[in-house]
């Protein structure tokens, strides 16, 4: 069972990295390389199908990795003698399973979009916009696969405020993983200070606009989920929530720097420094997404004392809320 529940964290870790992934190279599209100032020189030729090209990569690997996902929650809810295909079939039938499938239909829709943005002229900008569409699709799916869906209280605010945190996550971390590809792929004979000076100054509004979107959103999510603050270090849930915010903010306080330093040592050529905190912020960037696949498997504390029965059964119940129709079919995988 722990190596079912270790390949669930890592599965969701994958697919939340990708996700990213996708919402990123939109948002960098976008955000970024269509506000390419005029006066510059122009957007890098390798640019346009390296962001395509990586929210391809991403798209189908959310598509891969589903089968697993799927295949992965219904072994935990049955016996090791059990054979596990008819849970699979209730398991999709869940809430949880539902996300799943639209989860999989928008990975779908970006990785064709990704395609058609391949092409010239008027199909490459329709299917940006498509893909757009699909990112903002997909972004909402973890809202009803996780503990938002199971908010006894507020849930509406729950699933939007998780939509607008998965959002923000790729408009920032994503889009900070397509600015470290682009500033690789320029040479030094490529006007090397200019090119990565402008990614950078076009970059920094996106990421401040996402990074506040982002804390807003964890905020809130946070209230609905902590009700005391002594459960940040007395629980399992609180603990894994502080970890991630402590990473949050030195990945904030690493753009900070970018955002004033940045541009000039692009300028002055210190190619290899700015390179190095890039990776930097992109490895701990990936560590708050590794801590958010736990943390999106962990029980959150509820308001009573750990000793409370009624407590442990509410504990209990929240872990399982998006199995609630499985659970009541279980008997059905055995027949």
């Amino acid at each position: 069972m722990m190596l079912i529940e270790l390949t669930g964290v890592i599965a969701r870790g994958i697919v939340l990295a990708a996700m990213v992934g996708v919402s990123g190279a939109v948002v960098f599209q976008f955000a970024v390389l269509r506000r390419w100032p005029q006066h510059e020189h122009s957007v890098h030729a390798s640019w346009p199908r390296l962001i395509t090209r990586a929210g391809l990569i991403a798209a189908l690997t959310i598509l891969l990795v589903a089968p697993a996902r799927l295949y992965v929650q219904a072994r935990g809810l049955v016996d090791d003698t059990d054979p596990v295909a008819p849970m699979m079939a209730n398991v999709l039938r869940t809430l949880w399973g539902k996300g799943l499938c639209l989860q999989a239909a928008a990975a779908l829709l970006a990785a064709i979009a990704f395609v058609i943005a391949t092409r010239a002229g008027r199909t490459k900008r329709a299917g940006w916009w498509m893909a757009l569409a699909a990112a903002l699709g997909l972004t909402a799916t973890p809202a009803f696969m996780g503990h938002a869906s199971a908010s006894e209280q507020f849930r509406t605010l729950a699933l939007f405020a998780d939509w607008i945190h998965i959002t923000a996550a790729g408009g920032w971390i994503g889009s900070l993983l397509m600015l470290a590809l682009c500033a690789r792929t320029v040479d030094a004979d490529d006007h090397v200070g200019t090119y990565t000076a402008t990614l950078i100054s076009l970059f920094h509004p996106v990421a401040l606009t996402s990074a506040t979107l982002l804390m807003a959103s964890g905020l809130t999510s946070s209230l609905l989920h902590v009700r005391r603050l002594g459960d940040l270090t007395s629980s399992t849930y609180g603990l894994l929530l502080s970890t991630k915010l402590v990473l949050t903010a030195v990945v904030a306080a690493i753009g900070f720097y970018h955002s004033r330093r940045g541009p000039t040592l692009a300028r002055t050529h210190q190619r290899g420094s700015l390179q190095r905190s890039l990776a930097t912020e992109v490895l701990l960037a990936v560590l708050v997404i590794s801590v958010t696949a736990v943390l999106v498997g962990t029980s959150p504390p509820t308001s009573d004392r750990e000793g409370n029965p009624h407590d442990h059964a509410a504990r209990t119940a929240a872990l399982t809320a998006e199995f609630a129709r499985v659970g009541a079919l279980r008997h059905m995988s055995s027949q």
